[in-house]
């Protein structure tokens, strides 16, 4: 654990001291590195302990599995160490799941994909969604169809949201 709790030491660092991904390369080349081999020297020194079934022989499997995956993040300054900010994205979507079984029909399903997908949309380009909503289910009736593409939340954002917010 000593050694994980390293490998985000070096990103708080990173962080605090404000380094281009450059420099957090370099970072990571020089610190992070090093403790990702201590971890990988760790993990093979487990294997043979206990059952080849039991669940340290599963994680130990999984972890050699997605090791490329984990070194990613010593190619690229800009790769982030975790995947927090995809988990985060589809969160709602996990804890959607079991609600969407009572969407009533398959009409009802399709229904709340589309609004889940504006608000998720108004999210992303920082819109209101209710603002939006508001503004969009009035302007729809006199719209042309052909500028149908002003209507999605960032686009709508430049066009009608500023005065709207204002």
């Amino acid at each position: 654990m000593s050694l994980i709790g390293t490998l985000f030491d070096v990103e708080a660092e990173a962080a605090e001291r404000g380094l281009r991904p450059e420099a957090v390369l370099a970072l990571r080349q020089e610190k992070s590195r090093p403790a990702l081999l201590g971890i990988r020297e760790a993990a093979e020194g487990m294997r043979g302990r206990g059952s080849d079934q039991g669940e340290l022989a599963k994680a130990l499997t999984y972890l050699r599995n997605q090791w490329p995956t984990l070194e990613r993040f010593l190619e690229d300054g800009r790769v982030p160490i975790h995947n927090n900010a995809c988990e985060n994205a589809i969160r709602p979507v996990a804890v959607g799941r079991r609600n969407w079984l009572f969407a009533g029909s398959e009409r009802g399903g399709q229904a709340a994909a589309t609004i889940y997908t504006l608000i998720e949309s108004c999210r992303r380009a920082q819109v209101d969604p209710y603002l939006y909503l508001r503004d969009v289910l009035v302007r729809v009736c006199t719209h042309p169809a052909s500028r149908v593409g002003e209507l999605v939340p960032a686009r709508w954002k430049e066009l009608f949201g500023r005065k709207l917010a204002g």
